[in-house]
Order: C-alpha cells, then sequence, then structure tokens
C-alpha cells in the first residue's frame, strides 16, 4: 500500500470507528480498531498501533473471538519486539502461542515460536532460542511453509554461529538464503542485523526456485531429526520427539 492509499485507508477507518462508536456495534468497532492497528504496524508507527491492538483485544475478548484474540496478543508481542520491551513481548507471545495451537492456527504459532526465539537471542539464552525455532520447524514443516522454515533456518544458523559452529552456521545460512532470494521476499529485520555481511537482497540471474524450496525442506528435516531427542527435554510441555518425527512423516519422501 502506497502512501496515499494508506492515508485514504486511515480516513475511511477512523470515519467507520467514530461511527460504529456512537452506535455501541462491538464488531465494527474492532474491525476498524484491527485495521488501523495494522496500518500503523505496517508504517512502523509502533507507538500508534499500541493502543489500537490493546483495545482491540479487550474488545475480541469480550466478543469471545477466540482466533482474533490469539492474532491480536501475538501482533501485541511483535510490536513488543519492536519497542525492545522484551519481557512484555515475551509475555505476550507465551499467551499466544498456545491459543494459536487451540484455534488451529499453526502457521500463526510457528511465527510467534519464532518470534520468541528472537527474544532469546536478544537476551542471550541460546539454547531456549534454538528450542523456539525447532519448535517453530515442527509446525511449519508440514505445511511446506518455505518462508516460514527459511526463517526458522536463519534463527538457528544464528544459535550455531554463537555456540562457536561456523561451518553449520554457514551451511544453515546459505540455504535459508538462496530460499529467499527464490522468493523474492525479504527476511525478518532482525537477521539483517544479525548477519550484517549477507545480501539477502540480490537475486541471482538464474536460480531454480524448486531447487531452493526443496533445499529449505531438506535442512529443515535434517534439523528436527539433530534437535528432536536434544530438545524434548528442554520444553516438554510445548513439543516433543513424537510430534516431531511425525512432522517429518507428514512431509515425506516428496520432499
Amino acid at each position: 500500500m502506497n502512501q496515499g492509499d494508506s492515508q485514504e485507508a486511515v480516513k475511511h477507518y477512523e470515519k467507520a470507528l467514530r461511527l460504529w462508536r456512537s452506535v455501541g456495534d462491538k464488531a465494527g468497532i474492532v474491525g476498524a480498531l484491527h485495521n488501523l492497528g495494522i496500518i500503523a504496524a505496517s508504517e512502523q508507527r509502533v507507538d500508534d498501533a499500541w493502543p489500537l491492538f490493546i483495545e482491540s483485544l479487550d474488545v475480541w475478548r469480550s466478543l469471545g473471538a477466540e482466533c482474533n484474540v490469539a492474532i491480536t496478543t501475538a501482533n501485541l508481542g511483535n510490536l513488543a519486539i519492536e519497542r525492545n520491551d522484551l519481557s512484555m513481548a515475551r509475555r505476550y507471545i507465551e499467551e499466544a502461542i498456545p491459543l494459536a495451537i487451540a484455534t488451529g492456527d499453526n502457521r500463526g504459532a510457528a511465527i510467534s515460536y519464532r518470534n520468541l526465539g528472537e527474544v532469546d537471542l536478544r537476551e542471550n539464552n541460546i539454547e531456549a532460542a534454538c528450542g523456539q525455532y525447532v519448535a517453530a520447524l515442527e509446525l511449519a514443516l508440514p505445511l511446506k511453509d518455505i518462508q516460514g522454515c527459511s526463517a526458522c533456518l536463519l534463527g538457528l544458523a544464528a544459535v550455531a554461529e554463537r555456540n562457536g559452529r561456523a561451518r553449520r552456521a554457514a551451511r544453515l545460512l546459505q540455504t535459508a538464503v538462496r530460499a529467499y532470494h527464490a522468493l523474492s521476499v525479504p527476511p525478518p529485520s532482525f537477521f539483517r542485523l544479525t548477519f550484517p555481511n549477507v545480501d539477502f537482497d540480490s537475486r541471482p540471474a538464474t536460480i531454480d526456485t524448486e531447487e531452493a524450496a526443496h533445499a529449505v525442506l531438506i535442512m529443515a528435516r535434517v534439523e528436527l531429526e539433530m534437535n528432536a531427542d536434544e530438545m524434548e527435554p528442554v520444553r516438554p510441555s510445548l513439543y516433543s520427539a513424537a510430534p516431531m518425527r511425525e512432522s517429518l512423516r507428514l512431509v515425506g519422501a516428496e520432499s
């Protein structure tokens, strides 16, 4: 959305919000609040987005809209990271994960696990960060979410690098970056800071998108195999080796 379209959208939703407030329509109010929050967040206007999502969360809860409660809670966790309030981010993200899983939003839960991994990396909780990215892979791999798996591989590359495992970090990084080139999408901004010397943007003249995606899935499977038993004792209430192995079975030989 360009700036002109964004400004028009904000005017539209602000007008709608005034209207819905005047008649006390909670569904209308929360829809306008959510859309205004999304626009503000996408424009990095974190301080504007925050109260919009806080109010919308209260309204979603009053409506009993569990799926929207999960999404908005996750949004607040992500915004808290942007505000560098890591304790607040952890609180919201840890609340969002079981809500997302309970409502069947495994993709959303995987995103929240990745965000929690970022919090742990920022706080130098390396073992915990590894667990978060493995949990995210467990959810993203059966979905064949190439972009999500690639973000997990970047997180695990950061973990490997901090653990002094440079060769492993390089392999993970190479596989993930190639996928981002193939998909022509940017990585999470945190990884630009983590790997400042990596060119995430210059897509090679010739790149096989299918081959790059296949490599990501294979690497993801390897990481799950390597970490399933190691991670099980760390956070047994959130994931275990058994469902991880089921994830590997679901992607099967075709990936």
